[in-house]
């Protein structure tokens, strides 16, 4: 995997040298546009009128975006389902538009347009569009204002994380009561919190107004370390089971895969044998079990696992004496 920072217009150059997996940092001018926005688009090809940005180089996001909150250029901007726009994305392309930016599968009909005019498809985190949105520096209007949110927007962005699909997003995951899988976004808040409070050397650990008790950090701290063990022993399980097919390269996609499945977030870097499925794709029976079995603790949530297969041993009736260890 290699990282790009890219400025827009793209080159066919630019396209070209890229490879499923690479890391995209884009800067520059990008454009929304979502299923409705593209009808309205093809209507104007249809009449001879002309685009509403430049074709040649350019860069669409399929975003329908919040309304942006004070101090800020832009609200939530997380990736649209690519498969609406896949009508219209081979005729787009042939006019040179070079990038397009969603989430999911392409039709076979836009990965042979890729191929033909030298173009590429970027995935960015979905779930992760308030994170997204602070790579956005400025939006404004400039078609179909009608549409509201899936107006056409020009976007100005520095470092936009495309390809980026970042793993620690997928490993944190959803929020309690979500169907997402991870280790949660409020574990994550109470270890930041313990760390905040640890280097401010407070002796109080204080989170959303309210102070967490040793228990609540201790389950937190086990989750998550239990959850890293997991995705390392799967992912050193997956390399060695693979070896003949996975060369020593391949060891951030095979991570970014297990990282995935944990989050049940369904992202992959790509096949290498089969562009059109995942990675996953080119494990054999085990290493597709492996990945089921990170799918279903990633849901259920590693802690859940661990106690109940762990025999539990009842409380100590005395308590010892409080020993203070140095550490660090």
């Amino acid at each position: 995997m290699a990282e790009y920072r890219l400025h827009t217009p793209l080159s066919e150059n630019d396209a070209r040298m890229l490879r499923a997996g690479d890391v995209v940092l884009l800067s520059g001018t990008i454009y929304t546009a979502r299923d409705a926005a593209h009808r309205r688009l093809m209507e104007l090809l249809d009449r001879g009128a002309p685009l509403p940005f430049p074709v040649e180089g350019a860069v669409i996001y399929y975003v329908g975006p919040t309304p942006a909150p004070p101090g800020r250029a832009i609200g939530s901007a997380g990736p649209t389902t690519s498969y609406r726009m896949d009508s219209y994305a081979p005729r787009l392309h042939a006019l040179g538009v070079r990038a397009t930016i969603g989430k999911g599968r392409r039709s076979a009909a836009v990965r042979d347009a890729l191929t033909a005019y030298g173009a590429v498809y970027l995935g960015a985190t979905g779930g992760a569009g308030a994170l997204l949105s602070r790579a956005i520096t400025a939006a404004t209007v400039i078609a179909f204002e009608d549409l509201g949110p899936e107006a056409v927007r020009a976007l100005t962005v520095q470092d936009f994380p495309t390809l980026v699909i970042i793993m620690i997003l997928m490993f944190i995951g959803a929020s309690p009561g979500g169907t997402g899988g991870g280790i949660k976004t409020t574990t994550f808040g109470v270890i930041m919190a313990s760390v905040w409070a640890t280097l401010t050397g407070r002796s109080r650990v204080n989170f959303l107004r309210a102070r967490l008790s040793t228990e609540s950090m201790n389950r937190s701290y086990v989750l998550a370390f239990m959850a890293a063990m997991l995705v390392a022993l799967v992912s050193l399980l997956l390399l060695k089971a693979q070896m003949h097919s996975l060369t020593a390269d391949r060891l951030m996609p095979v991570l970014f895969e297990v990282v995935s499945a944990f989050g049940t977030v369904g992202l992959s870097t790509g096949s290498a044998l089969n562009p059109a499925c995942s990675l996953s794709h080119d494990f054999n029976v085990w290493g597709k079990i492996l990945i089921i079995i990170t799918m279903f603790a990633g849901r259920v949530g590693p802690l859940t696992l661990g106690t109940a297969v762990v025999f539990k041993r009842r409380d100590l009736p005395f308590d010892y004496p409080e020993a203070k260890v140095l550490i660090g």
